[in-house]
């Protein structure tokens, strides 16, 4: 799902949900993980996309993450917005740029982690810090009140939906 005008693979939402209220639209973007990262972090995406540039002066990779500064009024020179994961700004900004398309005045991005007999225990953990790191940002609109109300993790009671 295509956040900006440049070109390069687009965030892979793994599901969209467009809804209706009496409000009007509600857009829901659904990042699915088991035993995954969210990627690298923003300043190593940043490197290497000035490394690109020097070798490829067309490549639009610092012009991307610099639209992160503008959208959410983060600062980028700041070591926690530098070590925060790339991929979960990608969700964030697919998710409010099909809100726009809609029109839609609310937009959700949800990251489901599956808890398997399979997944681990320590990527789980890894995925938690990750989060959490995310969730303490302050990020303003261009507008400059907030640009997302962030709730944190919500956790659920276990139970077996098909029995063994």
């Amino acid at each position: 799902m295509r956040f900006d005008e440049f070109r390069g693979e687009p965030p892979n939402i793994d599901m969209l949900v467009k809804a209706e209220s009496d409000n009007g639209p509600i857009v829901i973007c659904i990042e699915a993980k088991v035993n995954e990262t969210f990627g690298e972090t923003v300043k190593t995406v940043l490197l290497n996309a000035k490394k690109r540039l020097e070798k490829k002066p067309k490549s639009k990779g610092v012009e991307r993450i610099e639209g992160f500064r503008k959208t959410f009024r983060l600062d980028l020179d700041r070591s926690e917005v530098q070590d925060l994961r790339y991929h979960l700004l990608t969700l964030t900004a697919a998710t409010f740029a099909e809100a726009r398309r809609l029109s839609a005045k609310c937009a959700i991005a949800v990251v489901h982690e599956f808890i398997t007999p399979l997944s681990s225990k320590e990527c789980r953990d890894r995925s938690a810090r990750y989060l959490d790191d995310f969730l303490r940002i302050d990020a303003k609109s261009t507008a400059g009140e907030p640009a997302f109300h962030v709730f944190g993790r919500i956790a659920h009671f276990e139970r077996r939906l098909i029995s063994e």
